[in-house]
């Protein structure tokens, strides 16, 4: 199961899953993918997406604190890649931080996150 094929086929089958409106049989695609790949030897980035679509499948079905902790880990291995991708982090850092607002009460929780994405949206902007 540890294989960065089976990997990339669970996240293959959980993305047309969800595109179809299918969001439980995505989530349990895409949870599966995280763990093959969490147990191969694929590459943190290849990890990181798996994380981050199974957050936005939970995040979907309303699972917002598993959702929460999916996009915490992701983008943890976001922050460490190298080179660092400032849209994708930016785009996790979005994701966390909305995921904290709808779960109410977390606003001083999201702030952080979203003002980061205006800072990381800044600097992409500023490097184009």
């Amino acid at each position: 199961i540890g294989s960065p094929l089976t990997g990339n086929a669970l996240h293959v089958l959980g993305m047309i899953c969800g595109s179809m409106g299918d969001f439980v049989s995505s989530e349990k695609f895409l949870r599966q993918c995280t763990l093959s790949r969490r147990a191969g030897e694929v590459k943190p980035e290849l990890l990181a997406d798996a994380m981050f679509n199974h957050g936005a499948a939970l995040r979907k079905l309303g699972a917002l604190l598993e959702a929460e902790n999916q996009f915490e880990q992701c983008l943890k291995l976001r922050e460490q890649a190298q080179p660092l991708d400032e849209k994708k982090l930016a785009t996790c850092c979005h994701a966390l931080g909305a995921t904290l607002l709808q779960q109410g009460g977390r606003e001083e929780a999201a702030v952080p996150h979203l003002e980061r994405v205006m800072t990381l949206w800044e600097h992409q902007l500023g490097s184009d």
